[in-house]
């Protein structure tokens, strides 16, 4: 028996043990998954890629495999339970599509199998499903739609518009590469075609120095193949291009050897397509590029490319530490494609040698040492070629003594002592030496002799050394010296210096650096110890001036042989210097520094000197080129035995450092000073001064003193608002310079605060001018002029005294701070300049355009005198407001007539002309999650309406097609629920903020409407001359998906008419996954009683009818009764108008006796909505579906007097109901929820909860759910009985006393308190009596349970 039956026996025992243990079970058990693709609506599956800078786009075409493929999968999800089974999803049920096949995840996802992306309608804070993807060995990648882990609310839904977006590349590696041509793919079933294979390139590069030859060869080696494919899958390099860059380092090597390019050994030049840039005007290489071809590859293998080519390498120069970098970079790409490697590599030549010399006072010799071969290579023959000239000034000539070789002893770290003799081969100044075989380090010293003189004599060197005969790459190597005195000689000193402003380092904080600087007309010191003349002879000093820009000042430039010549002022004779030297030695060499500009005019040049030593003369020569002077020579014959001294001055004739465009100071004006005696230079000396330009500067006034300015014309008051004296810094005033009432700006241009000078006109004409920016004309300032010009002073004065500060140009700001450009500034004094003024003093104005039809002014100063301030005023060129917010600007440009260089200022001021505009709340993430977004509308009148205007304006807002305004679906009738719908009545402060906000609450359906005609929501303006603030809320649209735009925009329309601009706003959803609910084609709204204080009350009973349509019949769907503790709820209803009856109070409360009208609408976006249709303020609100009715508490009445007792009365018997159902009452702080009945099509009217009998027969006694917690202490909770949700008892509930005089509630039979416990009870209790005899007969059978299947395992 046990063995036929056992198994049965043993379940049946288990089963009822298990149920009287009172063990429960889950509440549902899933049934097996099942696939609901077919059942799922509007699937949308799309494929992207990236278009360069477009964004992702529809692939049409081939597939790159070298970008990443986004793909989009969205559908619509059906939930109904009212359709047929296996037409709707259930929990547990799946959606699922193929991706494609040869594809991997990418990303952070690259290395995964599996992709989980949960699926939520953030809105709702609800899980809607989770989107899985999978992939497979074989490249296969699933989407499974998986609705196991979804909130138990979706399926109450009637369906929910899904999406999800993943990026997947192609999988390379699923690939056949060598029995297949053609590359194809399947995305969601389609085929589609590879197109760029998605390569990488393996690219190395190295550098060997050959110092032997003096050159680096350098080899890249690359080699393409299939990326992400192993093993390694090769792939033809034809088309790619080597683009290298050898990092010229100009003089000092590498540089392209030309001839020495190949590619696989295959020699290529410029001829067969290398291509080699140069440096602009040299032969230094900038950089090469060759594209290989295919009869560059070897057939056998056309994806390895080696590339081999030389750079040279000099040896000269300065070493870094020792060593010189050769850099070296080189990049591989496909041009048109983003496929592009670089790799770089370097060498370090060490340094060869170095060149010293040395002077013996004592023996009057100088001995130079050229140590070589440091690094200790094999050279074989090396030759040095050293230049032993005169001094730097062409007098004292050194004899050659003796020149001897010394090895280096790496045994002892030191040069030998053994010194063998070499003799140069001798031509003029030049000797030359040639060391054979040379394998080490060596020293060459070279001896000579000189005849010095009580002068300081320099000596400037240069030796050339290269070996294996390679004179191309020879090694410069160079030296200088000085000689030093002798015994009891002392040297004699020449100077030159200026009457300049010090400038100690961070003095003030300004920018420029240490050093003095000068004004534009300088005045000159010259000295001459009486060391420096001390012996007898004729000593002469010279200072040259050359004003020409055109010409060069330097000795090379300036000489006979470049027709130059010189002549005495006032004698047309050309003629020499009195000393006899050539004209061009008392001028220096070249300067290779940018920095110095040397350009000046001696002032005053018929008798230039103001003060000199007794006995000192002088003349002036004039240079001239061509017959034409381009400058003068001041000659100054000293006093032989005393110190000289003389004062002159000159002025900076360098346009290109009078007008420079930088305010730094690190630009100097240079001089050049010699001493000569006899025919030759004994002495010079070269000075600099920093230079300042300081010639013009640009702002706005502020709106309130350009007002008061307009008004007075008093420009000294515009001074201080400019520039700010306490804190020494310029004002900005952009902010606040535009004047939105006269839509004008006022602009200030400050010219010469250097305080130039030119009363002779030597500088010529300073041009400025002043153009507006294409937003901008011209306006009158005054009595029809366009400009006022007054004269002024500089804004910075040296040290407390009258002097123009002529140091410094700023002070260290932020990048666009204006306020530390302070240099420039000129205060305006006085009244302005009268046209015959401005007339006299040279300065001509013209009015016109330029290229770009812009307003501009052109002043010229000729024989400018005096710093200016010049006031010009602009309006808006468009008569009617840009509705934008931005800058104008004024840009003013001076410069010199003829000049090559020019200073430009810039003047911005902010304008905010909007009378319309708009943003929406919340960043992106928020949006994205959330499903709507909320628009604020700004509007701010453009003009003054007048009482008498009769012009209306409103806004016109379009939206794209995927957003959805919140009204009724297919009307013009918006839904004023909630806040879909608000506006604020404000003003705006002067920074464009609205302020003092009020939102108005009434008439909002007359502010805002709809237009069907047009799709557009329309917003009218109450009042024309206020501010408003509009916001309204929008919805996504069912088929918004990732990249998707949502765009908005808004216009002002006045009488019919737009003006301005309209206003244009979007936002790209960037979500990865999406999901929106849709509720049933039913509505719902919850029911709240509350007294006028808010407080929720129980025991009103409402009555909800539904009245009759064309689409419906009328019905009663039901009767509620208010509780406390939650609300209650009328649910399933239908799009159609409602009434609702309050039939009951609660006790104590007065009945409003209003029937209250409900309809229930379906939205554009195909939700329901209910609304409140009526104004019922002060009785009823509906504030998100939750609908609060308010009673008043019945007043306080005196005892009514009992009427007489009519005679005979007839009693009124009350009708039967028809099977009468009786129903325990509920308690007023225990209500009975109603429990709705869900309408059929069949039949649209639910079925009417049955209402409790009014009088019960018998007493009942008082019940309280057991999910509600009795109020121990409320006077109102009875004795009762607990009830559970079917009404079967639970026990008998008193209240008895706790300590102190609180009352508790406890389970009669058990003395288990009840208070703040709401758990269910497992199993239900039978006849109140005790559950431990189940539990003892449950645990019984479970051990025979355990019994039986001891026996059955012995058995077997």
């Amino acid at each position: 028996m046990w063995k036929k039956h056992g198994s049965a026996l043993l379940g049946l025992i288990l089963t009822v043990a298990l149920f009287i243990t009172g063990i429960r079970l889950p509440d549902y058990v899933l049934a097996a998954e099942n696939d609901k693709t077919s059942i799922v609506k509007d699937a949308k599956l799309t494929i992207s890629q990236k278009e360069g800078y477009n964004g992702y786009k529809p692939v049409t075409g081939d597939i790159s495999t070298d970008k990443d493929i986004q793909v989009d999968i969205s559908f619509t999800a059906v939930f109904n339970k009212t359709l047929n089974e296996g037409n709707y999803i259930k929990k547990g049920d799946y959606v699922q599509f193929d991706l494609g096949e040869k594809l991997k995840f990418t990303g952070d996802n690259a290395s995964a199998n599996e992709v989980v992306i949960p699926i939520n309608d953030k809105s709702l804070n609800v899980k809607i499903c989770d989107a899985i993807f999978t992939k497979d060995a074989l490249g296969n990648i699933k989407v499974k739609f998986d609705f196991s882990n979804s909130d138990d609310k979706v399926f109450d839904k009637e369906s929910a518009d899904i999406g999800a977006s993943i990026k997947v590349d192609v999988d390379l590696s699923k690939f056949d590469f060598e029995n297949t041509t053609e590359k194809v793919i399947k995305i969601f079933g389609k085929e589609y075609k590879v197109g760029v294979i998605d390569s990488d390139v393996e690219l190395t590069k190295s550098g060997v120095i050959d110092v032997k030859n003096s050159k680096i060869d350098w080899t890249i080696t690359a080699k393409r193949f299939v990326k992400g494919v192993e093993p390694r899958q090769p792939l033809s390099i034809e088309g790619y291009t080597f683009l290298e860059d050898p990092t010229s380092q100009g003089e000092w090597g590498n540089n392209y050897i030309p001839g020495t390019f190949t590619i696989n050994d295959k020699s290529r030049d410029e001829t067969s397509g290398l291509k080699v840039g140069k440096v602009y005007g040299t032969d230094y290489t900038d950089a090469m590029s060759y594209t290989i071809k295919a009869d560059d590859l070897d057939t056998a293998d056309t994806s390895k490319a080696v590339v081999k080519f030389s750079t040279d390498v000099n040896f000269g120069g300065e070493f870094s530490g020792g060593d010189r970098y050769y850099y070296n970079a080189v990049e591989l790409v496909k041009f048109n494609t983003s496929q592009r490697w670089r790799v770089s590599t370097g060498v370090s030549a060490r340094r060869m040698g170095n060149k010293t010399g040395t002077y013996d006072a004592n023996t009057k010799t100088i001995t130079w040492a050229i140590d070589f071969n440091y690094p200790k290579y094999e050279l074989g023959d090396v030759t040095i070629s050293d230049e032993l000239t005169k001094d730097n000034q062409g007098r004292i000539p050194q004899k050659f003594k003796k020149a001897y070789i010394q090895a280096y002893d790496y045994d002892k770290y030191d040069f030998s002592s053994v010194k063998t003799e070499i003799t140069p081969v001798v031509s003029g100044d030049n000797h030359t030496f040639t060391i054979p075989n040379v394998t080490g380090r060596f020293k060459l010293i070279i001896e000579t002799e000189i005849e010095p003189d009580n002068y300081r004599i320099d000596f400037s060197n240069d030796a050339y050394v290269w070996w294996n005969n390679n004179v191309k790459n020879k090694t410069k190597l160079h030296a200088d010296i000085y000689t030093v005195p002798g015994g009891d000689i002392k040297f004699g000193e020449i100077n030159k210096t200026a009457k300049s402003q010090a400038s100690p380092d961070g003095e003030l904080g300004y920018v420029g650096g240490k050093g003095d600087y000068i004004g534009y007309e300088p005045e000159w010191t010259v000295t001459a110890n009486k060391g420096a003349v001390s012996t007898p002879g004729d000593y002469y000093m010279y200072d040259a001036f050359i004003f020409d820009n055109n010409v060069s000042v330097d000795r090379e430039t300036i000489n006979t042989a470049n027709g130059f010549s010189i002549r005495k002022v006032g004698d047309n004779s050309v003629t020499a210097l009195a000393n006899g030297v050539g004209f061009d030695k008392v001028f220096s060499n070249k300067s290779k520094n940018a920095i110095y500009k040397r350009h000046q005019k001696l002032v005053n040049p018929e008798s230039p000197v103001t003060d000199a030593t007794s006995g000192v003369t002088n003349s002036v020569y004039e240079v001239l080129k061509g017959g034409v002077v381009v400058g003068h020579i001041l000659e100054l014959k000293l006093v032989q035995g005393v110190d000289n001294y003389a004062k002159f001055k000159s002025r900076v004739m360098d346009k290109d450092l009078v007008v420079l465009d930088r305010d730094d100071g690190v630009y100097q004006v240079q001089n050049y000073l010699a001493l000569t005696k006899g025919a030759h230079v004994v002495l010079d000396k070269l000075v600099g001064y920093h230079y300042q330009p300081k010639l013009l500067d640009k702002h706005v006034l502020s709106k309130t003193v350009a007002k008061q300015f307009l008004t007075d014309y008093n420009a000294e008051a515009t001074n201080s608002n400019v520039y700010d004296a306490v804190n020494n810094r310029a004002i900005d005033n952009r902010d606040t310079a535009y004047d939105r009432d006269t839509r004008s700006v006022v602009f200030r241009i400050s010219v010469n605060a250097k305080d130039i000078k030119d009363v002779n006109g030597d500088l010529g004409k300073f041009i400025l001018n002043d153009k507006l920016c294409y937003k901008l004309k011209l306006a009158p300032i005054k009595d029809n002029k366009y400009f006022l010009i007054y004269k002024g002073e500089p804004t910075l004065k040296y040290n407390n005294t009258n002097e123009a500060d002529q140091r410094y140009g700023s002070i260290p700001t932020f990048s666009n701070d204006i306020t530390g450009k302070i240099g420039s500034l000129v205060n305006a004094v006085g009244n302005p300049l009268s046209d015959q003024e401005i007339a006299d003093k040279g300065i001509e104005a013209t009015i016109g355009k330029d290229g770009y039809n812009d307003d501009l002014i052109t002043f010229s100063f000729d024989k400018i005198d005096s710093p200016y301030v010049i006031f010009v005023k602009a309006v808006m060129k468009n008569d009617l407001p840009l509705n934008e917010k931005g800058e104008v600007w004024n840009n003013a440009t001076i410069m010199l007539e003829g000049g090559n260089t020019a200073i430009t200022k810039n003047a911005y001021a902010k304008y905010d002309e909007r009378f319309l505009w708009k943003n929406h709340d919340a960043d992106k993430v928020f949006i994205d999650d959330h499903g709507y977004i909320n628009w604020n509308v700004y509007y701010k009148p453009y003009r003054v309406y007048a009482a008498n205007d009769t012009a209306t304006v409103r806004l016109e807002d379009e939206l794209n097609r995927y957003l959805v305004l919140r009204k009724e679906k297919g009307t013009d009738k918006l839904i004023f629920a909630d806040d879909n719908y608000k506006v604020w009545k404000g003003e705006y402060d002067d920074a464009g903020n609205f302020v003092n906000a009020v939102e108005i609450t009434t008439g909002l359906d007359e502010i805002f409407k709809y237009d069907l005609a047009k799709k557009k929501l329309v917003m009218h303006i109450p009042d024309r001359n206020a501010g408003y603030r509009f916001s309204y809320i929008t919805d996504f649209a069912k088929d918004v998906a990732k990249d998707v735009s949502l765009e908005n925009s808004v216009a002002l329309i006045e009488k019919d008419k737009q003006v301005g601009s309209e206003v244009r706003v979007s936002h790209k959803v960037e979500a990865n996954a999406w999901g929106s609910l849709k509720d049933m084609n039913y509505g719902a709204f919850q029911l709240v009683k509350t007294d006028t204080e808010g407080t929720e009350l129980a025991g009103a009973e409402f009555n909800l009818k539904k009245l009759a349509s064309a689409q419906s019949p009328a019905g009663d769907v039901g009767t509620v009764i208010s509780a406390t503790n939650s609300a209650v709820k009328f649910e399933n209803l239908t799009v159609g108008e409602y009434e609702l009856t309050e039939t009951k109070p609660p006790v104590g409360y007065e009945s409003n006796g209003v029937v209250y009208k409900i309809k229930v609408v379906e939205l554009e976006n195909g939700g329901l909505k209910v609304l409140l249709d009526g104004n019922y303020e002060g009785k009823a609100k509906m504030n998100q579906g939750v609908l609060s009715i308010i009673n008043k508490k019945t007043p306080d009445v005196p005892n009514p007097v009992n009427p007489p007792t009519p005679v005979n009365p007839t009693p009124v018997v009350p009708p039967t109901p028809v099977n009468p159902t009786p129903v325990v009452p509920p308690t007023p702080d225990n209500p009975i929820p109603l429990v709705p009945v869900t309408p059929t099509p069949e039949n649209p009217t639910p079925v009417i909860p049955i209402t409790p009998t009014p009088t019960p027969t018998t007493p009942i006694t008082p019940t309280t759910p057991s999910t509600i917690t009795p109020t121990p202490n409320s006077p109102k909770t009875p004795d009762g009985v607990v009830v559970d949700e079917d009404k079967t008892p639970q026990g008998k509930v008193v209240k008895t006393n706790k300590p102190k005089g609180k009352n508790n509630q406890i389970v009669d039979d058990d003395d288990t308190p009840l208070g703040g416990n709401k758990a269910k009870k497992n199993l239900p209790k039978t006849g109140g009596t005790s559950t431990v005899w189940y539990y003892v007969a449950g645990i019984g059978l479970v051990l025979v349970g355990g019994l039986v299947l001891i026996r059955r395992k012995k058995e077997k």
